[in-house]
């Protein structure tokens, strides 16, 4: 499958933009940090949504509402359990 430049530009571009959103202080990203470190097992974690649209859209402005995550490799009631504090 062949993939332009100009796809390869912009997915380089939402790299850094995520990067970047997550490296700034945010109020709930040490929650959702600590909760996924208590599970037993490492789970595979994937942003999705208006989020991404936004970072393409807005930079360094956007200021999601909340966070997309699609989280696999652990069960419904770890991922309960994990996040049952906040």
């Amino acid at each position: 499958r062949m993939v332009n430049a100009k796809t390869l530009g912009l997915v380089e571009h939402l790299r850094e933009a995520v990067n970047d959103f997550l490296s700034r202080h945010s109020p709930w990203l040490p929650a959702v940090a600590e909760a996924l470190r208590g599970l037993r097992r490492e789970p595979q974690v994937a942003l999705f949504g208006g989020l991404l649209r936004d970072l393409v859209v807005f930079g360094r402005d956007a200021r999601p509402r909340d966070v997309d995550l699609v989280v696999g490799g652990v069960t419904g009631e770890e991922l309960a359990a994990a996040f049952h504090p906040y």
